[in-house]
């Protein structure tokens, strides 16, 4: 004997299937060719929309770089890209006051091609290995272009001292007042130039 339920679900499924063979949808054994009147217009226009392309987007970080100024050493922002490399940094020192700088009247005490050959950090002490360019500069000049090194390099996180060497040989360079020293140099080694 059939249970009620199973009675009306067999009718269901009965009506359903008469109705989707009554739909007249013909199925194709194979796909087949339709004519060219019997497509939408819209379906025929080659299609003109382009695949999106990647965008390289250059990531820039602002840094700070210290110009000798009027009152001393200065600092300025400069935009190198991100993340910030100590070795960029020093590039963007290197590279001078800009165009606006200059007419304020900032200035490098650095020599004119010095670049940078190397950058090391070792607990804390960042060592600048430069071109024999920087070696030329004496007198106030060259305090001022070591403590722009040293406040510039010393504004990177984890770095608190700075030991500089000129084509691979250590250095002895002057502190603020002017002493000599091949020890690491801070911030407060350069207080009398530093911004108040």
């Amino acid at each position: 004997m059939t249970a009620p339920g199973a009675r009306a679900a067999g009718t269901v499924v009965l009506a359903l299937t008469v109705a989707a063979a009554a739909c007249g949808v013909p199925g194709d054994a194979q796909p087949r060719a339709l004519p060219t009147d019997d497509v939408p217009f819209e379906l025929l226009a080659p299609d003109t929309t382009e695949a999106p392309t990647s965008v390289l987007v250059a990531v820039s970080a602002e840094v700070p770089i210290y110009l000798v100024g009027a009152e001393g050493l200065v600092a300025v922002k400069r935009l190198v890209e991100a993340p910030p490399s100590l070795l960029r940094v020093i590039e963007a020192l290197l590279a001078g006051p800009n165009a606006d700088e200059a007419a304020a009247g900032m200035r490098s005490a650095i020599a004119s091609g010095t670049r940078v050959h190397s950058v090391r950090t070792q607990s804390g002490v960042a060592t600048v290995d430069l071109s024999a360019e920087f070696g030329s500069i004496v007198g106030l000049d060259q305090i001022l272009a070591v403590g722009q090194l040293v406040l510039t390099t010393t504004e990177a996180l984890g770095v608190v001292g700075v030991k500089l060497s000129l084509d691979g040989r250590a250095l002895e360079v002057p502190r603020g007042d002017g002493t000599l020293t091949s020890e690491p140099l801070r911030p407060s080694d350069f207080a009398v130039f530093a911004p108040s």
